[in-house]
This record gives structure tokens, C-alpha cells and sequence, in this order.
């Protein structure tokens, strides 16, 4: 298979969240938010926070908010390397969407990855970490372009996740077939470079393009990833702890202190089925709810100065009635049988105001 080199040290996995790391709850908040919990519906599941299509359109309430984030260091590609890519990208996609696709799947999958090394993308961590960067560029930059195209927001939808679903797809094939099948730390090492490589470019693009940051192609991402690798695969098996860690980690990365202008679309991947089922089942306790804690401590830190104000702007409206949702299911959770909170854990949670 693809060998690598050592993980690249930061992104190096750290496990747990230390208590250092970790923000204290807020508890400045207000006293007119304290009993909405009690109102939720015990049985309440984890809501969508909104209609798709709000994340078809930019939030300026949320994205207005200034945070700083330092320009990458190293990006200057080699001369050609990026019509390289778009030439492999623009293949693969083409691959990924022919009818001939399911019926030679492994044999498709592995020419393309011997092609990747032939044209020297697989040859050291510094090439395949840049094609990672180059192919998300691209991707989001059809994306934006979709977009802002006189058509309904359905087509512009469908053409933003052609391309970005074919990216995903291409991802776990170059996981699957790094290294040997037994030997997953190949494997976590390249996950890890493609997740960090997209929130670096999710960042960057927050901050350039401000109140016209689109949510859509990132959420996109990591959720079709994240259903990747949930499927019924021993290689993925295997990984499963791995793929938590690093997805709590890089969402605690990307939460809405740093943010803003992703916090409908952070919220929602926090909430979705398959992570909460990983936090809450499928990991070992109490390490799934300490991740899960640091995402809400995350959360109420965010949204602790904006309660101070009874009177919210819309959006900020909508994220914290999603809020309460998400605290509401976990407040349920705690006396499941299902998934139990660990002892101690359940008092370090933030308290909800409403």
C-alpha cells in the first residue's frame, strides 16, 4: 500500500483534552435563562437548527464578529503543481460519477491511487498535505461559484456536493489504501492531515471573505467524511476511536469563538447522529463525554456575552434555541439507560440559561 511518514507532529493526536484546555463553564449568565430546560420535553431528540437553505446564504450577525486567524506560513506550491491537481481532481470526479463506478469499484480506486504516485502526490507529507489544500480550494471555490449563479438553490446544492462528495470519497480511498490493512496509524496520520488541512482553509476563508463566508461547503465535508467512515468497514472499525478524537478535536478548533460565521453549521455537526452516537455508545465513558463536554463548554462560552442582552438578533435567536435543544437532549441522556453520563461529569456540564 501507500506508505508515510510520521504523523506530522501538530497534528499529533493528544487524547483527552487537558484541564488547562479546557474553558471553565460561564457562570456569568443571567438568572432569566435558568428554567427553559425544565419546559423541553424529556424526550426531545437532537433538532435540526434550521432549513437547509440558511446555510446556502452568509450570516452577517454571526460572521461580523472579529476574530484573527494567521495567515498559513510555507503555501507557495511548486511551479505546475496546481494544474496537476485540478487535472487529477477533474478526473476523479469524472471516475466517481460514471455508471461503471459500482460494478469496478477496487479496480477504479486503485488506479487512481497508482496514479497519484506516478505523478509524484503521494512521494512525502509536504506533497500530499498540498494536494489535500489544492483539491478543498477547489472545491469550496466551485462551491462559492454555484452559489452566486442566477438558479435555484436546490441545483446550486447539487453542484457544490458533486464535486465535494467525489473529494470525500477520494479521502477514504487513500485512507483505506495507505499502509498495510491491519496497521491504522498510516491511516489516522493521513485523516489527520486532511482535517486539519480543511479547517485551516475553512479559517482562512472566514476570515477573508468575512460576511460572505458560506457555511455550506465545509459542513458538506465533514459530514459526508464522517458518514465515510461510519460505514461497515473493519479497516474504519478499527479506527473508530481515533476518528473521534480528532473530530472533536478539530471541531473545538473551529468553534465559534474562532469561528463565527460557522456556528450554525458547528452546531449542527456537534448534533449529528453519528457523532453523538460515537460519543455517547460507541466510546468507552467516560472519555466520549469529556470530548463532548469541552464542544459545550465551547458553545456556552460563545453565546454567555450575547445573553446578557434579552432582546437577540434573529440568528443569534436561532443558535441559541438550538442550544438549548442540544443541552435538553443531553439533560436526557444523563438517566438513560442507553448512555449513562459518567459520575462527575454530568456537574461539570454547562448549565443552560434561557
Amino acid at each position: 500500500g501507500i506508505q508515510h511518514g510520521g504523523p506530522d507532529p501538530m497534528l499529533q493526536s493528544s487524547g483527552l483534552p487537558s484541564q488547562q484546555d479546557m474553558y471553565p463553564p460561564p457562570n456569568n449568565l443571567p438568572p432569566h435563562v435558568l428554567s427553559e430546560l425544565d419546559q423541553v420535553s424529556s424526550g426531545l431528540m437532537v433538532p435540526q437548527l434550521h432549513p437547509s437553505a440558511d446555510l446556502m446564504a452568509p450570516h452577517p450577525v454571526l460572521s461580523r464578529i472579529q476574530t484573527h486567524v494567521p495567515s498559513p506560513h510555507g503555501l507557495e506550491d511548486p511551479p505546475g503543481l496546481s494544474e496537476k491537481v485540478e487535472l487529477l481532481l477533474s478526473e476523479w470526479v469524472r471516475s466517481y460519477h460514471h455508471p461503471m463506478m459500482v460494478k469496478d469499484m477496487d479496480q477504479i480506486y486503485i488506479v487512481f491511487v497508482n496514479k497519484l504516485q506516478q505523478q509524484g502526490i503521494m512521494k512525502n507529507d509536504d506533497l500530499i498535505t498540498r494536494f489535500f489544500r489544492i483539491s478543498v480550494e477547489m472545491c469550496v471555490g466551485l462551491c462559492y461559484k454555484s452559489m452566486t449563479e442566477p438558479e435555484n438553490q436546490r441545483l446550486a446544492r447539487a453542484k457544490c456536493y458533486h464535486t465535494m462528495d467525489a473529494f470525500v470519497k477520494l479521502v477514504a480511498v487513500l485512507m483505506r489504501f495507505t499502509g498495510e490493512p491491519t496497521n491504522i496509524q498510516p491511516k489516522v496520520n493521513v485523516l489527520q492531515k486532511v482535517i486539519y488541512t480543511v479547517a485551516q482553509v475553512l479559517l482562512q476563508d472566514h476570515q477573508t471573505r468575512g460576511s460572505d463566508f458560506h457555511q455550506l461547503p465545509y459542513q458538506r465535508f465533514f459530514i459526508m467524511l464522517l458518514t465515510e467512515l461510519n460505514a461497515r468497514d473493519p479497516v474504519f472499525e478499527l479506527m473508530s476511536l481515533h476518528v473521534l478524537s480528532i473530530y472533536s478535536q478539530v471541531y473545538h478548533e473551529l468553534r465559534p469563538a474562532k469561528a463565527p460565521g460557522f456556528a450554525y453549521a458547528w452546531l449542527e455537526l456537534i448534533s449529528h447522529r453519528i457523532f453523538i452516537e460515537k460519543v455517547l455508545i460507541q466510546t468507552p465513558q467516560p472519555k466520549g463525554w469529556l470530548y463532548l463536554q469541552q464542544l459545550l463548554v465551547d458553545l456556552f462560552t460563545f453565546l454567555a456575552p450575547f445573553l446578557r442582552n434579552a432582546d437577540l438578533e434573529r440568528p443569534l435567536q436561532i443558535l441559541y434555541k438550538g442550544s438549548v435543544s442540544i443541552r435538553a437532549f443531553l439533560s436526557y441522556s444523563l438517566v438513560s439507560r442507553h448512555a449513562p453520563c459518567p459520575a462527575g461529569v454530568a456537574t461539570r456540564l454547562p448549565r443552560v440559561p434561557v
